[in-house]
């Protein structure tokens, strides 16, 4: 699908939005969910300064993007879930 989606084995508020704006949006990505033990061991062998700041990372055609405010505005760009009317009632 060229989209993966990388966090914690476990629910998270974050994650659990990205992960619905990602459907709602129509994007198909790979739940990829780590166990918290495996984390510590590979952020401690990674050279990708993208993992330091910890995760969500979500990988878009090969690229990695941390951030998970970026992700659900990415989310909302593609699938079109903003409002063109700034006045919303």
């Amino acid at each position: 699908s060229g989209h993966v989606l990388e966090f914690f084995d476990s629910a998270g508020r974050c994650t659990d939005a990205i992960r619905i704006a990602l459907h709602a949006a129509g994007i198909r990505f790979e739940d990829a969910r780590l166990p918290r033990d495996e984390w510590k061991k590979f952020k401690a062998t990674t050279d990708n300064c993208v993992y330091k700041s910890g995760l969500p990372v979500m990988t878009v055609e090969g690229k990695k993007y941390s951030q998970s405010a970026a992700h659900l505005r990415y989310a909302g760009r593609k699938g079109n879930l903003y409002s063109d009317d700034l006045c919303v009632n």
